[in-house]
This record gives structure tokens, C-alpha cells and sequence, in this order.
């Protein structure tokens, strides 16, 4: 995970705070900050689907302008166009069936990156029975300092900084229609299952 300020947050924002875009309040999803970005590699078999709710937190007191993008395969798939604090939230769904990588993206407006508060409210995927039996393939995935895509198969340097990616992707790949398997970085025998 990139995160432009502070660090992202399982089911608040960066200060902390609830999920509320525009006065919607979103009892899960993640908090984040631009320039920012998160990449999920996805289940190879079955149909895949991302689904989440997009904004600037109202924690900024309608400060705050960037946009949202995604990336599947490195394909751009979806982008929100710069958003502006006490905007309404905007949906995201993307059908990522076939594909390997999601990455999402946090740009940051002209004006900086000041107030910059991104939520993912109610972020998941569903994934199909198909690809029920795939889901250990759902796991983290970073973008290192050289620009490559690594995951929990890298050396254990580049593991450390993987940490906090983890426990970021376990929120957001956990959704009401699907379970998460994922490796702990730290303990490569370990699963965590939600």
C-alpha cells in the first residue's frame, strides 16, 4: 500500500474517523490518501467482481480534490474523475473475470495533496462458487521502489514493507458474497480466513 499521508485504515479514514462521504456513513471499507495505491491479485478460475463506493471523507470539511482509478492487467477499467470534498459518493463496479491484478489508484489534484481523504466505502468482491476453490490466489500484491509487482514470495525485506498491505487487502477483498485467503508475509505457513 501507497499512502500519501498517515496510512490507510481498515473501516476508518487516515484520522481515524467513520467512513462518511457527502453524509453517507459506510460501516466498512478503507480509508486512504492520494497519491495512493493498492494492488490485489485476483482468482484465476470463476467470475470476479469489485464493488465499492468512492469519495473524499467529511472529515475535511468539503476540502480535498482527486480522483479514483483502476487498473486491471494494467489497463485503465474505471476512473471517477476528480472528485471534490462533500461530493456524493460514486460506485465502482468492475467485472474482472479473466483477470490477474486490480490495482487502485489515488491521483491527486492540481491544488496538492492536502485533505486528500479517500474512502472505499463498502468495498468488495464477490467471487463466484467457480472461483470459491481459487480463492488462496486473491492475495497482496505491492509495487516496489523498481516499479515491479511483488508479493508474499518475495524476500522477507521486501516482505516487512508488505505488512501493512495485508491487512489492508484482507478488508477490502472480504465481502458479504466471499471468502478471503490470504498468506501472512510473516509467517508463510499461515493462512488468515475471514
Amino acid at each position: 500500500v501507497e499512502c500519501g499521508y498517515k496510512s490507510a485504515q481498515d473501516g476508518k479514514t487516515v484520522d481515524g474517523n467513520p467512513l462518511i462521504v457527502a453524509g453517507k456513513t459506510f460501516e466498512r471499507g478503507v480509508g486512504s490518501h492520494s497519491p495512493g495505491r493498492l494492488v490485489v491479485r485476483l482468482p484465476e478460475t470463476g467470475s470476479v467482481r469489485f464493488i465499492t463506493e468512492v469519495g473524499i471523507a467529511d472529515e475535511t470539511n468539503g476540502q480535498g480534490h482527486m480522483e479514483f482509478l483502476a487498473f486491471a492487467d494494467g489497463q485503465l477499467v474505471w476512473r471517477s474523475g476528480f472528485m471534490k470534498g462533500k461530493e456524493a459518493a460514486k460506485v465502482c463496479e468492475l467485472d474482472l473475470t479473466g483477470k490477474s491484478t486490480l490495482l487502485l489508484e489515488l491521483e491527486t489534484g492540481t491544488e496538492g495533496y492536502a485533505h486528500d481523504h479517500a474512502v472505499y466505502g463498502d468495498a468488495r468482491f464477490e467471487v463466484s462458487a467457480e472461483g470459491a476453490d481459487d480463492l488462496a490466489i486473491v492475495r497482496p500484491l505491492f509495487v516496489g521502489a523498481d516499479g515491479k509487482i511483488y508479493d508474499e514470495t518475495a524476500d522477507p525485506q521486501t516482505l516487512e514493507a508488505a505488512r501493512e498491505f495485508l491487512s489492508l487487502t484482507q478488508q477490502i477483498a472480504a465481502g458479504p458474497t466471499s471468502d478471503y485467503v490470504a498468506k501472512d508475509a510473516r509467517d508463510p505457513a499461515s493462512t488468515i480466513l475471514k
